[in-house]
């Protein structure tokens, strides 16, 4: 992690200036919050003008320590960011100095990324959606390789927690709840269809509890079903498709070669691991029509793919584990032949 560490402080220093403008929407909420004026703009009709929930809310707990907002927003992104690069090196459970550099890779890919550069301090939600999804990832690998009923249940319900917390961060967050929970049903449909029942429907408790109780509270609070922001900005069409399509090669261009290795990853995982593989896979592959279908993005650096790096590490980080383990059976045999 320390790599990643040391690139990300690059990152940050040579981005530095750039804060988004979409991020003082966020921090109007965060302030009013902080004033007693609740979650809203301006006094009177009472209007969801954000999209991004625990974001706005995380940030104005910060600003009631003290910090101010803007330098609340940014310290968040930084910290969010390193945690989940934690998350990534725990994957490969380093235990040597050789270990160490293996599990490394991993989370010095993604801070090789464009959206970390551009991201990471710019003011938005888009770190916090990267550390929900690369904690996520970790739980469903230590879901996917339990076989026994009890256990596995409880561990289904933890890996559902970090995807509950993504639901409240961005209103787009149950796809990534919705895609897992059809490909973890697929993969473990020869074991019964009940038992794989019981598990996905573990998986999806939190998740549901949550967009459940934020769709009540957007009801009473707001009078509406979504926020104001799909009103405004989701338009569906040819010509959204076409920019969105345009959007997605582009951004695949850029990350390609992180994109190449995750999908190598989900080819060569361990068996152990190949439910959480198609899993994260079926996910990226869901975000990209989503993002097709929604026409992209304008923003600079990719930001909807922010979240995306974290299935991409971590199906990175699996297949160097594929690759580690391989390579200490084959150099002991080679050492033999010799």
């Amino acid at each position: 992690m320390v790599p990643a560490a040391l690139l990300l402080a690059r990152q940050v220093a040579w981005m530095w200036p750039y804060v988004s403008d979409d991020a003082f929407i966020s921090l109007r909420f965060s302030q009013r919050f902080l004033e007693g004026n609740g979650l809203t703009w301006t006094d009177g009709e009472r209007v969801e003008g954000y999209s991004n929930l625990l974001w706005v809310l995380t940030t104005a707990l910060l600003g009631k320590l003290g910090l101010d907002l803007v330098t609340a927003a940014r310290a968040l992104g930084i910290a969010c960011t390193l945690l989940a690069f934690a998350n990534l090196t725990r994957i490969l459970q380093p235990r040597t100095l050789a270990g160490c550099a293996l599990a490394a890779l991993p989370p010095l890919l993604v801070a090789a990324s464009a959206p970390i550069a551009t991201w990471t301090a710019g003011g938005l939600e888009g770190p916090m959606v990267l550390l929900w999804l690369t904690w996520g990832g970790v739980r469903l690998l230590h879901a996917t390789e339990s076989t026994d009923p009890g256990p596995s249940l409880r561990q289904w319900r933890a890996a559902g927690l970090p995807l509950a917390l993504l639901c409240w961060t961005r209103p787009d967050g149950p796809l990534w709840t919705a895609v897992p929970c059809l490909a973890v049903l697929l993969a473990l449909r020869t074991q019964g269809l009940a038992e794989a029942m019981r598990r996905v429907l573990a998986y999806a408790t939190l998740p549901m509890a949550a967009v459940l109780a934020q769709l009540a509270f957007r009801v009473i609070y707001y009078s509406d079903t979504v926020p104001n922001t799909a009103h405004v900005k989701v338009e569906l069409g040819a010509q959204a498709l076409h920019a969105g399509f345009a959007y997605n090669v582009h951004a695949l261009t850029v990350l390609a070669g992180l994109a190449v290795l995750a999908v190598l990853g989900a080819a060569v995982a361990q068996r152990q691991h190949r439910t959480a593989a198609l899993a994260l896979l079926g996910s990226m592959l869901a975000w990209t029509v989503y993002l097709t279908a929604v026409g992209g993005d304008h923003f600079p650096g990719f930001r909807l793919w922010h979240g995306a790096l974290a299935p991409c590490g971590v199906l990175a980080a699996l297949g160097l584990r594929r690759f580690a383990s391989q390579l200490t059976t084959a150099l002991p045999a080679a050492m033999l032949m010799l």
